[in-house]
């Protein structure tokens, strides 16, 4: 399981995705490319993400709090 202790910027898309912004903070009118289609991103935060979603630059689960968390268990 990986540790969550990267902090960076995210975003909320309508589709469920959690896309990563490394050098700032994005505007809620930013979009994000989602498998070739522009979406919106309806709400922004900071947190910490894992150094695989950090390279995905998606998470799998709203970010963290708190540093050194692990991420909460997948659903079946």
């Amino acid at each position: 399981m990986a540790i969550r202790n990267i902090k960076m910027w995210f975003g909320f898309c309508p589709n469920g995705h959690i896309p990563l912004f490394e050098d700032r903070k994005p505007k809620e009118v930013d979009s994000y490319t989602d498998c070739g289609v522009m979406v919106s991103i309806s709400r922004v935060g900071e947190g910490y993400v894992s150094h695989e979603e950090r390279a995905r630059g998606v998470a799998n689960s709203t970010p963290s709090n708190t540093p050194n968390a692990s991420p909460p268990l997948a659903r079946l």
